[in-house]
Parts: C-alpha cells; structure tokens; sequence
C-alpha cells in the first residue's frame, strides 16, 4: 500500500468519517493494514480440521456488483449517506461502487475506468505503492 493511501485513510479517520475495506484478497492479506479500518470484507479461507488452510474459499471474493451491492445494504443499516462518502478503486471492475457514492476517486486506474473517470469528471489520483522490500536474497555467484 502507497504512503498517499494510508494518509488518506488516516485523514478520513481522523475526520470521523468510518472507513470500511472491501477486497477480493484474502483476509490475511489484510491484516498488516487492518487497524486503519473499522471493517474489514476480505476473502476468508477454508480450512481443514487442523486448522490449514485447504487452498480454496469460503465464498466468491467480494468483487465487481457484490462491492457495489454490499455497500448499498451496510448503508442502510447503519444510517450512512452514500451521497455523501467517498469510494476509491483502482479498476474499471468497480464502476458500480464508484457510481454508488457521491465523491468517486479512481486510484492509478486501468485504462477503462481513467476514461470513464474522466467522461465523468471524477477525482483522479496516481499513487505508487510502497517499494516491495525482499524478504530474502541469495549471494550472488561469480564466475
């Protein structure tokens, strides 16, 4: 996740806004970044008796229509104002949720939806995410 993204986040928090995280990652993807959202909607994984993860999903990721649909329904159970919140996405896969909210704000967009963003006069942004930093290296050989 980009620097500018997670002082975004923090500004919406610290505006009192709620920020909720709606991916189609798995939950454990998430949890380095969890804290900086009072909910969370990830993939979660099956797993076995053990309690290892078996590869597939409990459900289909939350994607597309379903980010859309889902902030729809926790709208109008918790009295929020769609109008009124902000959306951010990266991909034209999230038209419907962009157009759910009053203030849209494409993100390092794919091409569909900067084309989109810009028919529709919405708030564009271009952050990089954070440098990947190895885990591990192996020496180099020399010959």
């Amino acid at each position: 996740m980009s620097a500018e993204a997670i002082r975004r986040i923090k500004e919406h928090r610290a505006a009192g806004h709620r920020t909720i995280l709606l991916t189609g990652a798995i939950r454990p993807l998430t949890r380095p970044i969890a804290p900086l959202f009072d909910v969370v909607i990830a993939a979660d994984l099956i797993t076995d008796e053990h309690g290892i993860a078996t590869g597939f999903l409990t459900g289909p990721p939350m994607v597309g229509e379903s980010r859309s649909a889902w902030l729809k329904h926790y709208a109008a159970l918790h009295d929020i104002d769609l109008a009124n919140s902000y959306a951010y996405a990266d991909s034209h896969v999230d038209l419907p949720m962009l157009s759910a909210v009053g203030h849209p704000v494409v993100v390092s967009p794919d091409l569909a939806l900067m084309k989109e963003a810009q028919e529709r006069s919405w708030s564009t942004v271009d952050w990089k995410a954070a440098a990947q930093v190895p885990r591990w290296s192996m020496p180099t050989r020399k010959f």
